[in-house]
């Protein structure tokens, strides 16, 4: 058949109109056949990553190494026991001698100043409410990261998808091409032939580059879940679905609710982090504040005595000391001290002031990129990827009605090509933004999980 001059044209024309892409993108892509070694849900491999965080496992060892800290500053210093012989005669070294002469034990307790031992107590227990805040800031920031490069992924094995559904029509349009120059067709050119083979060329070319950058990326992903098949990782496909995010508070995009948005961001663990560092440098102010303070000691003893040397029994004695240490000399320790406390304490508090700061202005960042990204998208659905559709048919109407060019029924096919796989990243790119969003509105209520496991 191809012998006919406007048979390939006919074939061309039939292989093109089943070959172009619905405007819906690129579900009719999701049929390529695909080897599957490792398949997690979203939700999965977020769940995964932040299960074997080594970064969380050493700050639960913190937290529990500042909880035995608040117990141990506390509690009472050890009491310290003294043994001796006191006046003891030199000339005869007898023991029962000397009236004076005792065999001693003593005791000593030195006592803190002030509350230092409930304030201690109190600052490193906040100190591990640092540790427990961390941990949550830090499953958001893993489940933010964990989704951005599962979504990344997906989209490079779209595109991977994409080209090849796309790659046997070029290497048709060559045979086709081929076939009408062979034939005399007037309107076939040799150009066409170089033209089909370039494109092919080009096709391949954006195969190699889709799965070098699915390598890239699954070698990442290999670093949170440390599962992959690293032998195997162009065979392994994460998933043909994309999933659907859904922002856990809908409503606040839409009415830009500011008093809402700090109440969300003022429970935010990044933000309860560092109010958990303020309470615990106040805490170290006050401590600093005990040094003013006098520190007491009390020391016991009991001095055993021998008889008298006629067998006269002589009495044992006991005796009672307080000591207290006065802060009298303040100028170069206690006020130091309390005046670098002081500091510290004034410089959380900017700090806090400055993340809150940072977090709204990377919110609002997230919510503009949110609303142009859901524009784009309804644009290219309700007209770009028509309008790419019915260039496509146009132009390949007109060749096969030998008023076309064939270069241009060519770029027609690869601009609508180029628009399904840009529909596509923006959608991968609006559920990277829904995840981001989420991790500012960590505190509101969590979105529906769906059956399939991907949050909603």
């Amino acid at each position: 058949m191809l012998a006919h001059p406007s048979s390939p044209k006919l074939l061309f024309r039939l292989l093109l109109g089943i070959t172009l892409g619905s405007p819906g993108g690129y579900a009719a892509t999701h049929s390529v056949a695909h080897s599957s070694t490792y398949n997690y849900t979203l939700q999965q491999a977020v769940q995964r990553s932040q299960q074997i965080d080594p970064w969380i496992l050493k700050s639960q060892f913190q937290q529990e190494s500042l909880q035995a800290q608040s117990v141990s500053r506390g509690s009472l210093p050890d009491p310290s026991m003294s043994f001796g012989v006191a006046n003891l005669p030199v000339d005869s070294f007898d023991f029962a001698q000397e009236r004076m002469t005792q065999f001693k034990v003593g005791v000593t307790q030195m006592l803190p100043r002030g509350q230092t031992l409930a304030l201690n107590r109190k600052r490193f227990g906040r100190l591990s409410e640092v540790e427990l805040a961390a941990q949550k800031n830090r499953t958001a920031t893993v489940a933010v990261e964990v989704s951005h490069l599962w979504l990344d992924i997906f989209e490079s094995q779209q595109i991977t998808r994409m080209i090849e559904s796309d790659k046997h029509l070029f290497q048709y349009l060559i045979d086709i091409s081929e076939s009408s120059y062979a034939a005399g067709d007037s309107k076939a050119r040799q150009s066409d032939v170089v033209r089909a083979q370039l494109e092919l060329t080009r096709i391949e070319d954006r195969l190699l580059m889709a799965n070098r950058q699915n390598d890239r990326l699954l070698a990442e992903l290999n670093g949170w879940l440390v599962e992959l098949d690293v032998q195997n990782w162009h065979e392994t496909n994460i998933t043909e679905k994309i999933p659907v995010l859904k922002v856990r508070d809908q409503s606040l995009i839409e009415r830009q609710d500011v008093a809402r948005l700090y109440g969300y961001l003022d429970l935010h663990p990044a933000i309860v982090q560092i109010d958990k560092r303020i309470a615990a440098r106040a805490t170290g102010v006050s401590l600093a504040k005990q040094n003013y303070k006098p520190q007491w000691g009390i020391n016991a003893s009991y001095g055993y005595r021998n008889n008298e040397p006629g067998g006269m029994d002589r009495p044992d004695l006991f005796s009672l000391n307080v000591s207290v240490d006065l802060p009298l000399f303040t100028a170069n320790r206690q006020d130091k001290k309390l005046q670098s406390a002081t500091a510290n304490f004034e410089a959380v508090k900017t700090e806090r002031a400055l993340a809150l700061r940072q977090l709204t202005s990377r919110f609002l960042a997230a919510v503009a990129s949110y609303k142009g990204l859901a524009k784009r998208i309804e644009l290219y659905k309700r007209r770009l990827l028509l309008q790419m559709t019915d260039q496509a048919e146009s132009s390949l109407s007109a060749y096969t009605n030998d008023d076309g060019e064939f270069a241009e029924a060519v770029r027609a096919r690869i601009s609508q090509l180029n628009a399904r796989i840009e529909l596509m990243q923006l959608e991968v790119e609006f559920q990277k933004t829904i995840a981001t969003l989420n991790y500012f509105l960590i505190a509101a209520q969590p979105p529906p999980v769906s059956g399939r496991g991907e949050v909603k």
